[in-house]
C-alpha cells in the first residue's frame, strides 16, 4: 500500500452511493485502508515552496476570524500534527501568516491571482481563471489596482 499517502482511503462505491442519493453520505462503512505515516508516499516539499492558493485559502478557513500569527506554537502545533497542510512545519505556517494577517481572504486571493502563485500541488493554474479574475475585479478592483501600481 506504499502506492497512497498517509490517511484514510475509501472505496470509490462512496462516491457512487452520493451521487445516486444527490446528497453527502456518510463514508465511515466504505473506509477501504487507513495507510500510516510511515507506510505512505511523501509530498517532498522543499523547505523553499511557496505556498499555494489552496494552502493559503486551508489557513485562512482554519484561522477563521483570529487573524494573529501571535497563536501559541501549541496551536501551530496542532495544524501541523492533524496534517491540514502536509508536510509542512511549523515554522513555516507561522512565517506564512505573518507575512498574510493583515490581508483578508480577498485580498489574498487576488494578489495571488495578480502574482501567478500556483493552484494548488497538483495544478499550477486555477481552472477558468480568466473568469474568476474578471469577477473578482468586479468586486474588489482597489487590490488589483494597488498591485498594478506598485
Amino acid at each position: 500500500m506504499s502506492s497512497f499517502y498517509p490517511g484514510e482511503i475509501y472505496d470509490e462505491a462512496w462516491l457512487y452511493k452520493c451521487v445516486s442519493a444527490n446528497s453527502i453520505i456518510k463514508k465511515s462503512e466504505f473506509l477501504y485502508y487507513k495507510c500510516p505515516e510511515s507506510q505512505g508516499q511523501r509530498l517532498n516539499l522543499s523547505k523553499r515552496k511557496k505556498f499555494t492558493i489552496m494552502e493559503g485559502l486551508i489557513l485562512y478557513k482554519i484561522l477563521g476570524k483570529r487573524k494573529v500569527a501571535t497563536e501559541s506554537n501549541a496551536f501551530w502545533s496542532r495544524i501541523v500534527e492533524n496534517n491540514k497542510l502536509p508536510e509542512r512545519s511549523t515554522e513555516s505556517l507561522k512565517k506564512f501568516w505573518q507575512t498574510h494577517e493583515n490581508k483578508t481572504q480577498e485580498e489574498f486571493l487576488c494578489e495571488s491571482i495578480y502574482n501567478k502563485v500556483d493552484f494548488c500541488l497538483s495544478f499550477k493554474e486555477i481552472p477558468h481563471c480568466e473568469e474568476l479574475e474578471s469577477k473578482l475585479r468586479g468586486t474588489d478592483g482597489h487590490v488589483f489596482e494597488r498591485l498594478e501600481m506598485a
